[in-house]
């Protein structure tokens, strides 16, 4: 029975419509997004708007993100493993590295990435709780260009895509009560001795979308070389 405190045979009931999950967050922000809007707000709005549609969500949903929210300048993304989390920031910072380097865009669009494993509250689709809020904190102390991600995520992925990762340090974050190790990465950075090198630096993929005859988008990707082989992301179905 439900007593008056909300304890069930002592273990505390979720509000209505609140469920817990475990969930790797990614928090984006874009450097410097004040200073480009008060040098040129429609051509930074220009940029900005086909970054988040041709590049951003082409790149999360190949790797089975979901966004939960945008937030003009950045984005709070959902993913249900680690390792997908950081494939998306390696090939999100990577992607948006070759882009500067070969457009030469002015102004040039870099953002900081964050991300933190953890257990989260969700509601009405919009995420809450410690574990979020460290992942936004986070975000603010990334390497321009580059991504900062806990000790939980770390552990997740470090045997699993030669990660390239390096040690950040015990960092304190603003309204978080207890130091957060952390490990950082930034492209060409290399890895870190006794560290296998990083997958992206073998094969580069790009993330590619297109629309079929009937108005469909349809997002890929390719990498390495060689006669073309067509593989169906089963996931997908």
């Amino acid at each position: 029975m439900l007593s008056n405190n909300g304890i069930y045979k002592g273990v505390a009931v979720s509000e209505p419509g609140m469920q817990r999950r475990l969930a790797a967050i990614m928090a984006v922000d874009v450097v410097g997004y004040s200073k480009m809007m008060g040098a040129d707000e429609t051509r930074t709005h220009t940029l900005l708007s086909k970054f988040w549609r041709e590049e951003f969500r082409p790149v999360i949903i190949y790797h089975r993100g979901r966004v939960v929210k945008m937030l003009g300048d950045g984005a709070l993304v959902e993913f249900a493993t680690a390792v997908d989390a950081v494939t998306a920031a390696i090939a999100l910072q990577e992607t948006r590295a070759r882009h500067n380097s070969e457009k030469g865009s002015n102004p040039a669009i870099t953002f900081r990435i964050g991300i933190n494993l953890g257990d989260i509250m969700m509601e009405e689709g919009d995420v809450f709780g410690r574990d979020v809020n460290i992942a936004a904190r986070m975000e603010r102390s990334a390497p321009e260009g580059g991504i900062l991600i806990s000790d939980s995520v770390y552990t997740q992925i470090v045997d699993k895509i030669g990660s390239g990762f390096r040690d950040a340090g015990r960092q304190t974050f603003k309204n978080i009560d207890r130091p957060v190790q952390c490990w950082s990465w930034r492209v060409g950075a290399g890895s870190a001795k006794g560290e296998c090198e990083p997958v992206s630096a073998k094969i580069t993929q790009k993330i590619n979308f297109c629309r079929s005859h009937d108005g469909v988008e349809i997002v890929y990707a390719t990498a390495g070389s060689g006669p073309p082989l067509v593989r169906a992301p089963h996931w997908m179905s």
